[in-house]
């Protein structure tokens, strides 16, 4: 049993594609919440689809206000709830930020991003059948008190063609769109090179989790720390 979401350490960039799972587990995605009338989200090859009871697991998640749009959802104190699953490439990439697996795939990579931009923490988790009812989650289930802004940058992207014909008229693709440009600028060795083991996107993730405004300003001055001193290295060394 294996449970892939955030974590530290040191992963070596560019190792090669991994093969290790695609062919003999299935991977159940929690907490992931879709944009309205989007059935679908691809990026960097790993094609994610809603459960087949989306509805229900939705309306499942912590939620603090009523939401009216293709879903009516009450408030409530929600749950960890598997909202979708997701096929990887044949061939999967490696991770470009510093996980504790020791060989991190970019599905790693993808689940951060989709918890910063959703404000909700997003894992997958490879499993064998067998194994389902064995698992034991200790991470956050409420949605994210903080980065509400980073989650509304996006703009609504409208699919043309729609994407299948349970969503005839088209969603809002600006999810998959952005993430996968995001992606694909962390993947850039300009990119790894500038902001080194970027291991502040983590702390990110963390800062907006918190539930007071101390613990969120504390990560955050950690975070302005660490951009500080890789950004003005140059005449700090001088020194």
């Amino acid at each position: 049993m294996c449970c892939w979401s955030a974590g530290c350490g040191v992963a070596e960039a560019k190792l090669g594609l991994d093969t290790r799972w695609s062919a003999r587990v299935s991977i159940d995605v929690y907490n992931l919440e879709f944009r309205s009338w989007s059935g679908e989200i691809k990026i960097a090859g790993y094609h994610c689809k809603r459960a087949s009871d989306y509805r229900t697991q939705v309306q499942n998640l912590h939620h603090q206000i009523n939401i009216h749009s293709e879903f009516s959802i009450k408030p409530n104190t929600g749950t960890h709830c598997i909202t979708a699953s997701v096929q990887p490439p044949q061939l999967e990439p490696p991770a470009v930020l510093p996980w504790t697996p020791s060989q991190p795939t970019a599905l790693d990579d993808i689940t951060l991003l989709l918890s910063i931009f959703t404000t909700r923490h997003v894992f997958a988790w490879r499993h064998d059948s067998s194994e389902k009812s064995q698992r034991v989650i200790v991470a956050e289930s409420r949605q994210f008190p903080w980065g509400g802004l980073i989650a509304t940058s996006i703009p609504y992207v409208s699919s043309s063609p729609p994407h299948s014909k349970e969503y005839p008229h088209g969603g809002d693709v600006g999810l998959e769109v952005h993430l996968n440009q995001v992606w694909q600028l962390m993947n850039s060795d300009g990119w790894r090179e500038k902001y080194r083991s970027s291991f502040y996107l983590i702390l990110f993730r963390s800062a907006i989790q918190q539930s007071s405004i101390e613990s969120a300003f504390i990560q955050c001055w950690t975070i302005w720390e660490h951009l500080f001193s890789i950004l003005n290295e140059s005449w700090m060394t001088q020194k």
